[in-house]
C-alpha cells in the first residue's frame, strides 16, 4: 500500500511540475547563441586588459584568483600587508572594469 501512494504522491507532483512550451525552448536557444559570440569576446577583452596592467599587478591577480591563493598568500608573496593587498586588488578589479567598459587600464 505505501508504495501505491508514494508512486501516486510522485505521480501528483510531476503533474504540477512547470513544463515549457517548444516556442519557449526556441527562444532560449535563439538568445543563448546570440549571447555566444559576445561572451567570447568579452573573454578577448579582459585577456587584453590584463595584459595591459603592470607585471606586478598581474602577478597578484594570477595568485589571486587563477590560483585560487587567499589574500593573505598573496600578501605574503608580495610583501605587502593583507589590507595593503585588498586595497591593491580592489584598484586592479577597478582598473579592469575600466577597461572592460572602455577606458584604458592606467
Amino acid at each position: 500500500m505505501n508504495r501505491v501512494l508514494t508512486y501516486r504522491k510522485q505521480k501528483a507532483i510531476e503533474s504540477k511540475r512547470l513544463w515549457f512550451s517548444e516556442n519557449c525552448y526556441e527562444r532560449l536557444a535563439e538568445e543563448f547563441e546570440a549571447t555566444v559570440g559576445t561572451h567570447d569576446e568579452q573573454i578577448q577583452k579582459l585577456r587584453q586588459c590584463i595584459e595591459r596592467l603592470q607585471a606586478d599587478h598581474r602577478q597578484m591577480l594570477i595568485r589571486r584568483y587563477f590560483k585560487d591563493s587567499g589574500v593573505e598568500d598573496v600578501a605574503a608573496k608580495v610583501d605587502r600587508t593583507v589590507e595593503a593587498t585588498y586595497r591593491v586588488l580592489s584598484r586592479i578589479r577597478l582598473t579592469l572594469r575600466n577597461c572592460m567598459q572602455g577606458g584604458s587600464t592606467q
